[in-house]
């Protein structure tokens, strides 16, 4: 689950962090089916809470440069995939989303890193 607080320039405030813990719940209510461990991820410019914050422990901060790190390699698989015959065949899909690193199970190490506490 990602949430964007680009206003922030200091820290990552503790309404912000209130905020993305009710978020946390909602999705928990409502989609409990899904198995798949929830991931707080904040796309913020800082990567430092304040004290008090409740935000959770597994919270990552996705930063503007790791943001344009994703959309370029979405531009590469892009580019892949439109030069692949036939186009998008599974293997070859599959295989190139890893290549250019964007497989669920290692996007969260790849580009976020833990939100910092004070």
């Amino acid at each position: 689950m990602i949430e964007a607080k680009n206003q922030n320039q200091e820290s990552l405030h503790k309404k912000d962090g209130g905020q993305h813990l009710t978020s946390l719940e909602w999705y928990g209510r409502n989609y409990q089916a899904r198995e798949a461990e929830v991931i707080p991820v904040v796309a913020a410019s800082v990567t430092v809470a304040d004290e008090g914050t409740e935000y959770p422990e597994t919270a990552r901060v996705l930063t503007p440069d790791k943001i344009v790190e994703v959309l370029d390699n979405l531009k590469q698989l892009y580019l892949a995939l439109a030069n692949e015959e036939p186009l998008m065949q599974r293997p070859k899909l599959g295989e190139l989303i890893q290549t250019f690193g964007l497989l669920s199970s290692t996007f969260v190490s790849r580009y976020t890193v833990r939100v910092q506490r004070t």
